[in-house]
């Protein structure tokens, strides 16, 4: 896979960070003081959205090789 292959807007991509960086310490706590309602099966959805937001801005942000 390379960066040509996964082309996301610029604008999208920044929604995305921004909605990672707000939400995460969210789950973080809630997974603690309700665990009745975000459990280990949605903390660990919350990692593979994490992993793929990561993935993303790798394959966008990394300078093509010469």
């Amino acid at each position: 896979m390379s960066q040509k292959d996964i082309i996301v807007p610029r604008r999208l991509r920044l929604a995305l960070y921004v909605i990672l960086m707000i939400a995460s310490p969210f789950v973080g706590y809630f997974a603690i003081t309700q665990p009745g309602i975000v459990g280990p099966n949605e903390v660990a959805l919350w990692s593979a959205v994490t992993s793929v937001i990561a993935l993303i801005a790798g394959l966008n942000l990394t300078p093509p090789s010469k």
